[in-house]
């Protein structure tokens, strides 16, 4: 049996701070008001976009430059402070369908150097489609590297709602300090998804970590049910919404897209003593800055921007109940001490630990194994962990590429802690104890 978590420290992530150059202030042009929140403590958190005539998002501005005006009523303890600076941590996925994937590599490649331009190290792209669950990874500054691949991730019609949950599912479990978005490109292909636009909806929003989603709608002629259900969804989730007639423009839209998100202005400030029993609030932000002024508002539905304490659901007594009816059961497992540790240190898996009770283990590609990874170096069945006495062998399968440990390369192995694991040249395993 084994148990997999996460290690919060090997979490990668990217930061695109670093990855987008200083933009110069310019012209001040439009003001507009992304998503707002509100905490359990009457605090305010807005996210407002600030752009010049380009729509490219406008720097340099302080909490000077920003007035807020809530249900008509001027705030005290105003903060503004960049995205980028603010959630140093960041990654990107790119969703994109099959049939682009297939067709428009050349302009695909185009559209990921623009991203990667300026990036630094560590930032970081995954690039999926929307047929299936296989993706790739890479540093931002090296995601051109990553079009080649995503002709060869998936195959037939798009599930589209399917995939765009999946990825939103898993950005948004990232930690505090960490953020991430998805950018779908897109023909509007959508093939018997189970999941519906409410419950991805839901779940971008969700109060922990929200997860922005930005469309680009490509030649979306003949797709007008799906590009107009998309145009409504995207600047829901704090995102935005791009039509393009062909995929030219990828590579620019992209890039202003994911800048003009990094570079927004997180503004926070507490309630000035509204109606806390109102079901909608009116907030105004307003900027100055190089003589222009500019005003952007929005209402709110309280019920939805409301942060809910953890016991206010139902939800949560009925696990804790849950939890007292399997307490004394699940106790005595709880308590066992793993054979064996294992952190994958390289690979698409990297940051997650694996705490193996039970032997044997098997490692490999395919989806029969114990541990799964679908990186082109491991073979289907490459590998498996054995007890062997008191202690813990790992035993090479015949596989194509070798499995090595400490660097040479084995047909048989105790494990033991401080041990480096590798499969192939792809996955690597430090052994914690």
């Amino acid at each position: 049996m084994v148990r997999g978590t996460r290690s919060a420290a090997l979490v990668a992530a990217l930061a695109l701070a670093a990855a987008a150059p200083a933009l110069a202030q310019g012209r001040l042009d439009r003001v507009g008001v992304d998503r707002v929140r509100i905490g359990g403590d009457r605090s305010v958190r807005a996210w407002v976009s600030v752009q010049d005539p380009d729509g490219e998002a406008l720097s340099g501005l302080d909490e000077g430059s920003f007035s807020v005006a809530w249900d008509g009523r001027t705030p005290s303890g105003l903060t503004a402070e960049r995205v980028d600076r603010r959630d140093r941590q960041f990654r990107l996925t790119v969703l994109v369908d099959p049939d682009l994937a297939r067709s428009e590599r050349t302009a695909l490649r185009t559209m990921l150097e623009a991203l990667g331009e300026r990036a630094g190290d560590r930032d970081e792209v995954k690039v999926a489609v929307t047929s299936g669950d296989r993706s790739a990874h890479e540093r931002l500054e090296r995601a051109e590297d990553l079009a080649g691949r995503l002709s060869e991730l998936g195959e037939g019609s798009g599930r589209l709602y399917d995939a765009l949950f999946r990825e939103v599912q898993a950005l948004s479990r990232l930690t505090k300090g960490q953020a991430g978005a998805v950018l779908l490109v897109t023909r509007g292909i959508e093939s018997g998804s189970r999941r519906q636009v409410p419950e991805i909806l839901a779940l971008a929003r969700g109060n922990e970590q929200h997860v922005p989603v930005l469309v680009l709608l490509v030649d979306p002629r003949g797709n007008a049910t799906e590009g107009e259900r998309l145009s409504r969804f995207a600047p829901g989730t704090g995102g935005s919404f791009e039509r393009l007639d062909s995929p030219d423009r990828l590579g620019q839209l992209a890039r202003r897209a994911v800048r003009r998100l990094r570079g927004a202005y997180v503004l926070e400030f507490r309630d000035p003593g509204s109606d806390r029993g109102a079901e909608r609030h009116a907030l105004e932000v307003t900027v100055s800055a190089g003589g222009d002024r500019r005003t952007g508002a929005e209402t709110v539905d309280a019920a939805e921007v409301t942060a809910r304490a953890w016991w206010q659901g139902v939800l949560p007594w009925v696990l804790l109940f849950m939890v007292i009816l399997l307490g004394l059961g699940t106790l005595p497992f709880l308590m066992r001490r793993p054979l064996v540790r294992l952190r994958v240190a390289g690979g698409t898996e990297r940051g997650f630990v694996y705490e193996i009770f039970e032997v044997p283990v098997t490692v490999g590609a395919a989806a029969g194994n114990d541990l799964i990874f679908t990186d082109d170096e491991v073979s289907r069945n490459h590998a498996v962990f054995e007890k062997r006495g008191n202690a813990v062998e790992l035993v090479d399968s015949n596989s194509e590429n070798g499995t090595f440990v400490n660097g040479h390369k084995v047909s048989r192995h105790r494990v033991a802690k401080g041990d480096r694991v590798r499969l192939g040249e792809a996955v690597e395993f430090e052994v914690l104890g």
